[in-house]
């Protein structure tokens, strides 16, 4: 066995002090609180019927989540994707998601067929649960993309606003709820519930919010 002390002084181990092992605690639930803060209501709830961490001591950031019934396991599956993209937004790219089934309940879904009801339940929650507005930060969620396309529900706070920008695909607009303004290559728009707009590509645009603005925002 290598002595250590005779390593040199880059290479030998440093034993973590009681002050180490503090500021990784306080680093561990600053990092739980950001991202959990960052999660919408129906994946709030979700997680609360489950025990769940957020590993910052391994080589990536791991957030290991056990569910104790199927039910849960299945829903928290469905908004995996979102959970994932919120990681990687906050913290880093290199960042896992482990959902795990208690062993009795994996047992029992090996045998378990969903039915319609669920499965409707878990894959199209109403939009108007998701709706949430964060203070000086624009709320977005992705709910379908693919290489032709990416549908998301964005939530602006009143008083903010998306930015002066053009894009190289069509934008359209939805309103579900709240009033705003858009700025479409110096036309002014109004938006209210129900009013729908769109944006051909490569058009300088800008969105503000009114009051607080909940919209589909879809690039076609």
């Amino acid at each position: 066995m290598m002595n250590s002390s005779n390593l040199p002084g880059d290479d030998r181990a440093i034993p973590s002090s009681p002050l180490d092992r503090l500021l990784q605690l306080e680093l561990q639930a600053g990092i739980t609180n950001l991202f959990c803060q960052s999660c919408d209501r129906i994946t709030r709830e979700l997680l609360s019927k489950c025990q769940w961490t957020l590993k910052t001591s391994e080589p990536v950031l791991i957030l290991e989540i056990f569910c104790s019934d199927l039910e849960t396991y299945q829903a928290i599956n469905q908004v995996k994707t979102q959970m994932s993209s919120s990681l990687k937004e906050l913290f880093t790219e290199q960042s896992q998601i482990q959902i795990n089934l208690s062993d009795r309940q994996a047992t029992l879904a090996q045998s378990t067929i969903t039915t319609p009801s669920i499965l409707e339940e878990t894959i199209a929650p109403p939009l108007s649960d998701r709706i949430a507005y964060l203070d000086r930060e624009i709320h977005k969620i992705v709910l379908s993309k693919d290489e032709r396309s990416q549908f998301s529900l964005v939530c602006i706070s009143a008083g903010d606003d998306i930015p002066t920008h053009s894009a190289l695909r069509g934008t359209a607009i939805y309103v579900l709820e709240g009033q705003g303004k858009l700025d479409r290559a110096g036309n002014q728009i109004s938006l209210q519930p129900g009013s729908f707009a769109y944006v051909p590509p490569k058009t300088i645009h800008t969105l503000s919010a009114i009051d607080n603005l909940a919209i589909l925002y879809a690039w076609v």
